[in-house]
């Protein structure tokens, strides 16, 4: 893990948002929200269909996108969380990537807010979590070549 200071001085933005990131602590847990009133809600222009992941600034459906008639992930703030700075954190977070374009990163598609939450939308990725694949490398149970 690199350190925080080191970041904050060679990428200001990103160092600024991870230092940001370490004193979010005293928040509310994002735990402690239930997600299953959630499932087959509309947000935006999709409707949730299941619950794919939890972080510490959100909880993270795929759903579906009737207009355009595709599969995507929507990234919620419940506002249980809500604080002036995870809201900008949040914020922040999405436009970041917004600006940003590389076949490794997801595009952002639309961002808003419903009375229950803030919410961003983007491309769904299927497959295994980067954490499940890091834990198999850590186990050693991921096929590697033999160089000699």
């Amino acid at each position: 893990m690199p350190n925080s200071l080191k970041i904050f001085c060679d990428w200001p933005k990103i160092g600024l948002t991870r230092l940001e990131m370490d004193n979010l602590n005293s928040m509310n847990s994002i735990d402690a929200f239930d997600a299953t009133n959630t499932i087959g809600m509309t947000i935006g222009t999709a409707t949730v269909l299941k619950e794919l992941a939890r972080g510490r600034m959100g909880v993270v459906f795929t759903a579906y996108q009737q207009s355009l008639k595709r599969r995507i992930a929507v990234k919620i703030l419940p506002k249980c969380m809500y604080t002036e700075e995870s809201i900008r954190l949040f914020e922040q977070e999405a436009e970041a990537v917004a600006g940003l374009s590389h076949p490794n990163i997801m595009p952002i598609y639309e961002i808003g807010e419903t009375g229950e939450f803030r919410y961003f939308t983007m491309q769904l990725i299927e497959g295994e979590s980067l954490a499940a694949i890091l834990q198999k490398i850590a186990r050693n149970v991921v096929p590697s070549r033999r160089i000699f």
